[in-house]
């Protein structure tokens, strides 16, 4: 399923048949809503807050203990006898060129590349004359942005990578959409990784970096990092203004991950490259060149590396509100929750050229789940479990929760930090639906559904 909270309705008519199909095709993250209703997600590592080696310049100051740089929660990857070649059939399989730059496979078709068509939605490149464009064009804003995946393998850890896909952070705070919840094992994680960084070799040993932290804690201000990077933990003042941001410069504060987790994500000895000449390592990159010498890039790599981080503030979950009082219809449920996304993925294929969305009629790797959520009917119908069997959508789970109540929040507490056995959280990278949404979903189930 796929149900979040959204400006502007995506909306789309009969009359409009093949542009229907094209804007669910397009998908993007929000397209895999729902598509594995039920599925059991494998074990999930803790994710504990990492700890920073001791610098160069401390172990000169008496501290003999050789270096040693703690990499939480990758314990599970580090063991696997991981496959580039079977990665590489996984990126196909759960066609990962549809939105991503460097997979090592041919983009998808623009009909198919869901952030192609979003550029192209913004720019009034496609849909012209639609009186639905205005609106589209609102509600695509947030999903034009995606990071390239050529040449990661430079900079980025493999085994991060494999844990980051196994179970997805908010990497980019200014990036509404995140990396979805695929359900990857991990091997597949591991696999995937591995084929994306082919050339890397993780067993070689991570050094710390070595300059002045005082010096780097100056460049940062000075350079000023924090108009676009998040460095949670840190102290430093950051003012990332998507508002008041030239429209050149929005991709860039988008795709800017949070400086926090550079001594997790980063190969140390990459790190001054990259500082140094960003676009030697990553050809693309909105990471601007700030012309630094190699002695400011150790600087700013110290303090990156080193400055003590407080710990993150635990996330506050929404408390629920009562049920409704007054009558709740599948009109208003369906006007305000579910026409907003879940159409985009769970349509009827008879009135979109025959692609019902990858909730539907399968996608990105994802078997048909048979869920159509554009209609009462639809929805009643239900969706094809696992072992092929049709199922409602309203059957209870483990929880005691409908499966449609269960999976909207169990979205909202992989938010917060927990998961829900058996029940992948919807919508699948995106934010949680909002208290109102949910309480008049859950409204409607109680009072029996009604048309």
């Amino acid at each position: 399923m796929s149900l979040r909270s959204a400006p502007t309705p995506l909306a789309w008519q009969s009359d409009f048949g093949q542009l229907s199909k094209t804007i669910r095709q397009i998908g993007i993250y929000l397209v895999l809503f729902g598509v594995s209703l039920g599925c059991q997600s494998d074990p999930k590592s803790e994710a504990v807050p990492s700890k920073a080696a001791p610098s160069a310049s401390a172990q000169a100051n008496g501290n003999s203990t050789p270096p040693v740089i703690e990499h939480p929660g990758e314990a599970l990857f580090v063991a696997v006898q991981s496959s580039a070649s079977r990665g590489k059939a996984l990126v196909k399989k759960h066609e990962c060129s549809r939105c991503h730059e460097g997979t090592g496979f041919q983009a998808a078709p623009r009909e198919l590349h869901c952030f192609s068509c979003h550029e192209d939605i913004a720019r009034g490149r496609f849909g012209q004359g639609s009186r639905k464009l205005p609106g589209w064009q609102e509600t695509v804003e947030h999903y034009r942005y995606v990071p390239s995946l050529a040449h990661i393998g430079k900079r980025i850890r493999r085994h991060w990578i494999a844990k980051y896909l196994h179970s997805p952070t908010d990497l980019r705070r200014h990036l509404l959409s995140n990396m979805p919840r695929l359900g990857l094992s991990v091997t597949d994680a591991s696999d995937i990784a591995h084929y994306l960084t082919e050339t890397q070799q993780p067993s070689a040993p991570d050094s710390p970096v070595s300059g002045s932290l005082s010096r780097g804690r100056q460049l940062f201000e000075n350079k000023q990092c924090g108009r676009c990077h998040d460095f949670s933990g840190s102290g430093v003042a950051i003012s990332p203004d998507l508002a008041a941001a030239k429209a050149e410069d929005q991709p860039g504060i988008r795709l800017a991950p949070d400086l926090r987790l550079t001594r997790e994500r980063f190969l140390s000895s990459a790190l001054i490259d990259w500082l140094r000449d960003p676009a030697a390592m990553s050809s693309g990159t909105r990471m601007p060149n700030h012309g630094l010498s190699g002695a400011d890039a150790a600087d700013l790599a110290e303090f990156l590396w080193q400055t003590e981080l407080k710990a993150p503030v635990p996330p506050v979950p929404p408390k629920r509100l009562p049920a409704l009082t007054r009558d709740v219809s599948f009109d208003e449920v369906n006007e305000k929750v579910l026409s907003r996304t879940c159409g985009h993925c769970h349509t009827d294929p008879l009135s979109a050229g025959g692609d019902g969305g990858p909730g539907n009629t399968g996608g990105f790797g994802f078997k048909p789940r048979g869920l159509d959520l554009s209609s009462y009917r639809g929805t009643m119908t239900g969706h094809i479990t696992p072992s092929g069997d049709r199922a409602s959508v309203f059957q209870k789970t483990e929880s005691g929760e409908p499966l449609l109540l269960a999976a909207i929040l169990a979205r909202s507490g992989e938010q917060h930090g927990t998961e829900t056995p058996g029940v992948r959280g919807m919508p699948l990278g995106l934010p949680p639906l909002n208290p109102e949404q949910v309480q008049l979903v859950e409204s409607w189930i109680a009072q029996g559904r009604r048309r």
